[in-house]
């Protein structure tokens, strides 16, 4: 996928309102400590990276893993940039936590249904 289709796909999501909103809630987007101009430069397209990675990592998981863990309300009807964190951080400590070999050999030991549940609970810490 090319550079200029992935932001075209990321703009046609999400618009830039929604697109800050999301980054001021989620990945500290305004609230950086630095007050020189040289650290907002650094900072804020780091974070934007950082928001874009999310992004890009959700729409490439398997449709089953996207679809894992959705946080419901009322009047919610898609997919929002927290439900997304949600699932790249449930796949990531899945893939990267649990087949490591440092792992507790009780580990090994856990049910599907309790492996799933915790692994649900540590998607929505933040």
């Amino acid at each position: 996928m090319s550079v200029a289709r992935v932001i075209e796909t990321f703009v046609g999501r999400w618009d830039i309102e929604v697109t800050f909103e999301e980054m001021r809630e989620h990945i500290g987007f305004e609230t950086t400590r630095g007050r020189s101009r040289n650290t907002v430069l650094r900072a804020e397209p780091c974070l934007f990276l950082l928001y874009t990675l999310i992004v890009y990592w959700h729409a490439h998981l398997p449709q089953q893993v996207r679809s894992t863990i959705r946080i419901f309300w009322h009047g919610k009807q898609s997919l929002t940039f927290s439900d997304a964190m949600a699932n790249v951080r449930r796949n990531a400590w899945d893939e990267f936590l649990f087949p490591s070999p440092l792992r507790p050999p009780h580990i090994e030991k856990l049910t599907p249904k309790i492996r799933n549940t915790i692994l649900n609970a540590l998607a929505l810490t933040t």
